[in-house]
């Protein structure tokens, strides 16, 4: 039950990510894949700055949307001429 917990809140972590970055829709897939980067960066940001947001559902969507929002601003950065 977890995982389902995890995919829904991964997605909906891309989606706001999205929202807030003012971009166009991508779909499902790729706010899940956006929201699952953007946790895994923004634990990994956390960690080394050795903060932490609230813990439980609403922390991980915390701290997904702001890894999201490195790992878009990275890859528009990296992927410009």
């Amino acid at each position: 039950m977890h995982f389902i917990w995890y995919i829904l809140l991964g997605a909906l972590s891309g989606w706001l990510t999205q929202k807030l970055l003012k971009r166009e829709p991508k779909g499902f897939l790729r706010n899940l894949i956006l929201g699952a980067a953007g946790g895994f960066v923004g634990s990994w940001i956390f960690k080394i700055l050795q903060i932490g947001p609230s813990t439980g559902k609403l922390g991980f969507v915390v701290t997904a949307v702001i890894g999201g929002v490195v790992v878009v601003w990275a890859v528009d950065r990296f992927l410009k001429d």
